[in-house]
């Protein structure tokens, strides 16, 4: 007696998970966009969380455009996040307006985080610095490197939404009903 309950319930919680990614995948083929939208959310939070070493480093190294190159990463980033939720709008085209700026903002992105990399590397070659500074500016390289590569990975992802839609379309998330409802004996009141 006891076991038959312990499989209801674990049946139950199994066929639970199921409907959960079921309608999740459901989700995802509505607005596919969701995909690259996530992985730009995560380059935010990344970047937003190291924002202590980022500025620690550009204090050390103080080259000149270091703070406008974190500055612009952080406002580029709001910014193109904004664009990519209004370039979707749900059940219609894309704004193309949108979308080519969200691209623009993207790119400008890379481009601070590889300015910002290059001014890293020529403080690192002209002076030396204490052993605690070096540890920050390293942790502050690897985090713009990781950040660039995220905001790339987004890039290519927005690009790939019609190709991800179209693999999430080829999964079949139909539920099948039961068999033994008799859908002949439903009959419909007039009013």
């Amino acid at each position: 007696m006891k076991e038959n309950k312990e499989n209801k319930v674990s049946t139950k919680f199994f066929e639970g998970i199921k409907e959960f990614f079921r309608k999740f995948t459901v989700s995802l083929k509505k607005r596919t966009n969701k995909i690259p939208q996530f992985v730009m959310l995560v380059a935010f939070v990344f970047y937003s969380v190291s924002l202590s070493k980022i500025s620690n480093t550009t204090a050390f190294v103080n080259k000149t455009p270091m703070g406008l190159c974190s500055f612009v990463t952080m406002l580029f980033s709001v910014l193109a996040f904004v664009c990519s939720l209004n370039a979707f709008p749900v059940r219609a085209k894309p704004k193309l307006f949108m979308v080519i700026l969200m691209y623009f903002m993207e790119t400008i992105l890379i481009g601070a985080d590889i300015w910002y990399l290059i001014k890293i590397f020529q403080g690192l070659s002209e002076s030396s610095y204490r052993q605690t500074a070096l540890v920050i500016i390293h942790a502050a390289k690897n985090v713009v490197i990781v950040h660039s590569i995220l905001v790339l990975v987004t890039i290519v992802l927005f690009a790939l939404v019609p190709v991800l839609r179209m693999l999430l379309n080829k999964i079949d998330t139909s539920i099948e009903i039961a068999e033994n409802s008799n859908m002949k004996n439903i009959e419909l009141e007039d009013e």
